[in-house]
């Protein structure tokens, strides 16, 4: 499996502030999404399927997989000649309220010749919103958690300092946010920090400057972790940016 990559079919685009990715399949292959807001696949073709778990199940022509945000990884599966969209929130986007409720992905029928790109994606958010049956309610512990991550980005975490804020056990504490939300701590902070860091790298700050602003060590460790998480380097995701007018989640991609 490799980070970051796509193919010479794959092409971005971004739209009312969402982040859109086409991609055409030449051969089999599977694809891997992770992205800090929700997201939605919409299958373009026959031939496109999910993979929750251990489960597969066909995406038709007419449906959308709506997935929350810190769903973990989406997994697609395209057949050779197959093509999918996939339409990204941008993450400033997201509402602190949603995550009041833990959703799992939900596929519904909705068509991209209802409406523009803008009007299929809060169709399908809306739908994976009323999905109640088959969500369940956060503890405030878990919410009072990620208030805390996201408080101030130049700190790095610790821990014990946060189950002690949160009023929770440290094993605990891990086990019960990673169930709630699909990372542990550590990752859902690093994630929240690269996520900003590309808002600002895209609106033109360059990397010493958004490795100071995040409480990075140095243009090296924002070089690392960033690569990490994207696939990239903030150099080159700053020249794409600059290029293209878009913001590029992280895609994950094994053939």
């Amino acid at each position: 499996m490799r980070r970051g990559m796509t193919n010479p079919q794959s092409q971005w685009s971004r739209v009312d502030a969402l982040d859109i990715l086409d991609v055409s399949s030449p051969t089999d292959k599977r694809w891997e999404f992770h992205w800090p807001g929700r997201l939605v696949v919409e299958p373009l073709t026959d031939g496109v399927e999910w993979h929750p778990k251990s489960e597969t199940r066909e995406l038709p022509r007419g449906t959308v997989l709506a997935a929350p945000a810190f769903a973990g990884h989406v997994r697609i599966h395209a057949r050779a000649g197959a093509s999918f969209r996939v339409i990204f929130e941008d993450v400033r986007d997201v509402e602190p309220a949603f995550y009041g409720r833990v959703h799992y992905p939900t596929v519904c029928k909705l068509s991209a010749n209802d409406g523009d790109i803008r009007t299929l994606f809060a169709r399908a958010i809306d739908a994976l919103e009323r999905t109640a049956p088959t969500s369940v309610r956060v503890s405030t512990k878990i919410l009072r958690t990620r208030e805390v991550l996201s408080q101030d980005l130049t700190v790095e975490m610790n821990l014990e300092a946060l189950a002690v804020a949160v009023g929770i056990a440290p094993s605990h504490l891990c086990r019960a946010f990673r169930r709630a939300v699909g990372l542990p701590p550590y990752r859902f902070r690093a994630h929240l920090r690269i996520a900003h860091a590309r808002l600002l790298l895209a609106a033109g700050h360059d990397c010493t400057d958004v490795a100071y602003r995040l409480g990075f060590y140095d243009q090296s460790h924002l070089s690392r972790s960033f690569k990490e998480i994207t696939g990239t380097t903030p150099g080159t995701y700053a020249r794409t940016c600059g290029a293209t007018g878009a913001s590029r989640p992280q895609l994950l991609s094994a053939a």
